[in-house]
């Protein structure tokens, strides 16, 4: 064992055994520690001091019988025997301290085979004999166990006798006339969740001998719960059997908390995002960084720890924060806060608040730091500061302006008299005539053009919300939106009404007009212009019923060719029912036939090749019926060119062979085509068809070549060249019309027609292109041009161009990603030119704007036109957008164009209901840029 000198300090391996430490330290019961060889002493607690007489440094060495009188060496000596190694206490001594005074009686244990404890047991006055001074000896003890919060307890195995301390009774809520209470009242007191536990460690300890140091938890009387530390220590008798336990308790829940309380403590500092440091002031280095501090110096908190500030930051930057630190703090100044610039560099700073606070621990002096970086913050205080100083320039430009302005004010002011009055001459002169209505919308001026076409009584067409206008206007609707727009001072134009004239029955007259405020922004009135268009509504009219018959002769087409697929399609799926009956007797036909019967098996494979003809035939009708009516499906993906051209060829060479050509591949052996972005299966469906078609319709004992060269940019060009007859070149325009055969219907060579009329329609599908060339008598060549895939762009080395395909492609693909129309439907011509440079300006698209400034016109352009999106303001003069969009969406083209809503009237319109209404988007007046540029992506696409 570690014996305890006065000299050094004791290193115990838990707090309990520290507490144990200072309590014997303060314990006023007299404690030694004797050699077990020779009775010397190795150590004594205060307490033994002054019974000794001596000092801890003069007692220590000398036998216990030369230190105190009355004891002899050889009673000393065999009871120090008698203890041996078993942790049995001796017989008891007695002597007297150094002075006489005292009668002591003392106890002896063996603590190991080394070491003897010695202890008094009773003391008392040789010449005045006190009792009661067990008593206060008791009343020390129990002070010392309230100062340390230590209690003891001891059992008797064999008679299983209890003994709780005052304290332990406490601690428990027990009455001191319980002190003899057993194990069962304390399993009682225990949390039930630790009762188990320390069944185990105790019955241990009962049975087998073995000592524990643990804590467990008791529920107070108070309904809290605390936690105790509790070591038990064994004795055993000789022959090694235990016989009595001794322990101590200690309540450690403010510990338990305090150690909780430090754990969330520094949870919490470590998930602060601010770096923090504490550093000892003298020397610099720190001593704690949660994990923001290591990340900014790219270390780790463990790493951070002993290194000091200055070789963490660096000379020249710690010297400038120590300056600044150290100027700014006063004496009586606890936190300091600074701000630094810790770069070096002026054209890159790196601004940082540093918030600092000194304290002391047991006289040490630390410094807490937490640094904030601010340099988005200064940067915007610059640009603050420069911003202020061009507001102030502006000011002062603006008022040298208006000081010029002011000094021409009597000029400008006899200009406009001037020019009103040149105005007034010029309007009587005008075909519109001119009205003009104060803030009530009465009439101040109305010219006697309009008063001499409407022929009615002036003082009746009194103002804007006149009867007449109400009475005669096309719809209930248009009034309603024709006296908000006048609630909202809104301008209007072509605000249309009918009226009688004695010459020429109905006719229509139109108004425009616009606000009229004020300097201070009040409402003054209406001024506008007014014209007869009677005319102009006669032709709108012609022109919408020509646009009906169109639209239904339209209609009428497609109904017809949709009938005529809808017909291939069912007579298709009909025929196929008989022939599969044809082809499948047939065969079974060919396997029972004899084969010396030729007659028979002649006549059974005429059957079977008119079935395949017929079935290829009908396969054909039924793919061109599912092409028109766009339900193909493709696989598009990256095609590699040349596996795709092998297999082709491998399915035509059987019909090469029986028709006596020749397949010839010229295609570079040693050249790497660019991978396609096609599907390989339609892909090797068009070829077998132009390499099955220059087979049929070449001559006998002719050649049929493929190759494969650089088509247009962006795309590979594989062709196929026979030495046939050719094509003549009238009947060329019809070559890839279904069913189109150039004159040879009747000819020996089988086919429908169709086959090049797929392969249109599948180049179509890919983006790609198909054509030919023909010389009467010498032959035709066919060649498709396949779109490269993006990938294979960037390969080097494909031909002469292999540099520049990518931006060739992104060219090509401008017309159908970049270049877009759209239609802005509009009647105020501010509008239109504000949104016109809105859409100019998009660098997204290359965006080709139309305008329209009613709906009518509007609905014609877009069915012309067929615009890839529509911006539709709601109010518009006649039909208004609401009911303008649900005719876009009757028309077939264009219901599928997205419409989006434009208004300043959220009550006719907003977000919410837009949708409802058949539009993709709403947009609110007045108009954001940022908002109309989101509304063309979303719907026009991405083009990056």
């Amino acid at each position: 064992m570690e014996l305890l000198t006065p000299e050094s300090r004791f290193k115990m391996d838990s707090d309990v055994d520290h507490l144990f430490v200072k309590m014997m330290e303060s314990s006023p019961a007299a404690s030694l520690i004797l050699n077990a060889g020779d009775g010397s002493i190795a150590y004594l607690n205060p307490a033994a001091d002054e019974l000794t007489g001596l000092s801890r440094s003069e007692a220590s060495g000398k036998p216990l019988w030369t230190v105190l009188n009355g004891l002899d060496e050889n009673k000393v000596k065999a009871a120090i025997s008698s203890t041996g190694n078993a942790d049995t206490q001796s017989p008891e001594l007695t002597a007297l301290n150094a002075d006489d005074s005292l009668r002591l009686t003392l106890g002896l244990t063996a603590l190991d085979a080394d070491y003897v404890a010695a202890y008094v047991v009773t003391r008392q006055s040789v010449s005045d004999s006190r009792p009661h001074s067990d008593k206060q000896l008791s009343h020390r003890l129990h002070i010392v166990e309230d100062l340390a919060s230590i209690g003891y307890w001891e059992v008797d195995l064999q008679s299983g006798y209890w003994e709780w301390s005052p304290w332990v009774l406490k601690l428990f809520g027990w009455q001191a006339e319980q002190s003899h209470i057993g194990y069962a009242e304390l399993v009682k007191s225990m949390h039930p969740a630790d009762r188990e536990r320390m069944a185990k460690v105790h019955r241990a300890a009962r049975e087998k001998g073995v000592g524990y140091n643990t804590q467990f938890r008791i529920l107070a009387g108070n309904g809290a719960v605390r936690v105790v530390q509790d070591r038990c220590k064994v004795d055993l008798d000789a022959q090694g059997k235990p016989v009595r336990l001794i322990g101590a308790v200690q309540d450690v829940t403010d510990i338990k908390e305090q150690e909780h309380e430090l754990i969330q403590l520094n949870e919490i500092v470590n998930a602060l995002p601010s770096p923090v440091m504490v550093v000892e002031a003298k020397t610099g280095q720190i001593c704690f960084s949660n994990k923001a501090a290591a990340a900014k110096y790219n270390s780790s908190v463990e790493a951070m720890i002993g290194h000091t500030v200055r070789e963490l930051i660096g000379e020249e930057l710690h010297d400038k924060l120590l300056a600044r630190y150290q100027n700014q703090l006063t004496d009586n100044e606890r936190v300091t806060e600074l701000e630094l610039d810790l770069s070096l560099e002026t054209d890159n700073p790196r601004w940082n608040k540093f918030i600092m606070r000194r304290f002391s621990v047991d006289g040490q002096d630390y410094v807490v730091s937490i640094s904030i970086d601010i340099s988005e913050r200064k940067q915007t205080e610059l640009d603050l500061k420069r911003a202020y100083a061009r507001v102030e320039e502006l000011c002062r430009e603006r008022a040298r302006e208006l000081e010029f302005k002011t000094q021409q004010g009597e000029s400008i002011e006899k200009d406009l008299k001037l020019s009103e009055e040149r105005f007034f001459d010029i309007a009587s002169s005008l075909a519109d005539g001119i009205w003009e209505t104060g803030p009530d919308l009465k009439f101040t001026y109305l010219d006697d053009s309009i008063v001499n076409i409407l022929g009615i009584n002036r003082d009746l067409f009194d103002g804007l919300e006149s009867p007449i206008i109400e009475a005669n206007i096309a719809s209930a609707q248009n009034w309603v939106n024709f006296c908000r727009n006048l609630e909202q001072r809104k301008p209007f134009r072509e605000m249309r009404f009918s009226y009688e004239s004695a010459e020429h029955g109905e006719r229509y007259f139109s108004m425009n007009g616009v606000p009229v405020f004020t300097a201070n922004g009040e409402f003054n009135g209406y001024r506008g212009t007014g014209i007869e268009v009677s005319e102009h509504v006669a032709n709108e009219f012609k022109a919408r019923k020509v646009q009906q018959e169109i639209l239904q002769a339209k209609e009428e087409a497609e109904k017809a060719n949709r009938a005529k697929s809808d017909f291939l399609s069912s007579m298709s799926h009909e025929l196929r029912t008989p022939l599969n009956s044809i082809l499948g007797f047939a065969q079974l036909l060919e396997m029972n036939c004899a084969e010396e019967d030729k007659q028979q098996s002649g006549y059974i494979n005429h059957i079977l090749m008119a079935g395949q003809e017929l079935l290829s035939l009908i396969s054909q009708i039924l793919e061109l019926s599912t092409l028109e009516k766009g339900r193909i499906s493709m696989r598009m993906t990256e095609v590699v060119v040349d596996p795709v051209i092998d297999a082709s060829l491998k399915d035509v060479e059987f019909l090469a062979q029986q028709r006596k050509v020749r397949l010839l591949d010229k295609r570079d052996d040693g050249r790497r085509w660019p991978k396609l972005w096609a599907d390989d299966a339609r892909l090797k469906q068009v070829l077998i068809n132009l390499l099955s078609n220059a087979i049929k319709y070449n001559v006998e004992g002719g050649s049929v070549v493929i190759n494969c060269n650089n088509g247009p940019e962006g795309t590979l060009r594989i062709s196929v060249e026979d030495s046939g007859l050719g094509i003549p070149t009238e009947q060329g325009r019809n070559l890839f019309q279904p069913f189109e055969r150039m004159g040879r219907e009747t000819g020996e060579v089988a086919g429908s027609g169709v086959g090049l009329s797929i392969a249109k329609r599948i180049m179509d599908l890919f983006g790609g292109d198909i054509g030919y060339r023909s010389e009467p008598n010498v032959g035709t060549t066919f060649w498709i041009d396949v779109p490269i895939a993006k990938s294979a762009y960037r390969q080097a080395g494909f031909g002469s161009q292999s540099a520049s395909l990518e931006g060739k492609a992104s060219e090509a693909n401008s017309t159908d990603c970049h270049s877009r129309t759209i239609l802005y439907i509009e009647d105020d011509p501010g509008s239109q030119e504000l949104m016109q440079h809105i859409l100019e300006n998009f660098k997204d698209y290359k965006l080709k704007v139309l305008r329209a400034h009613n709906a009518e016109l509007g609905i014609a352009m877009a069915t012309e036109q067929k615009p890839d999106m529509i911006l539709l303001d709601i109010n518009l003069p006649g039909m208004d957008g609401i009911d303008a969009v649900q005719e876009l969406k009757r028309i077939d083209e264009t219901a599928g164009v997205p419409v989006v809503a434009i208004s300043g009237d959220s009550e006719l319109v907003d977000e919410e209901t837009a949708s409802n209404l058949g539009f993709v988007h709403f947009i609110a007046k007045p108009l954001k840029i940022r908002a109309v540029h989101t509304a063309v992506r979303n719907y026009l696409g991405d083009c990056s």
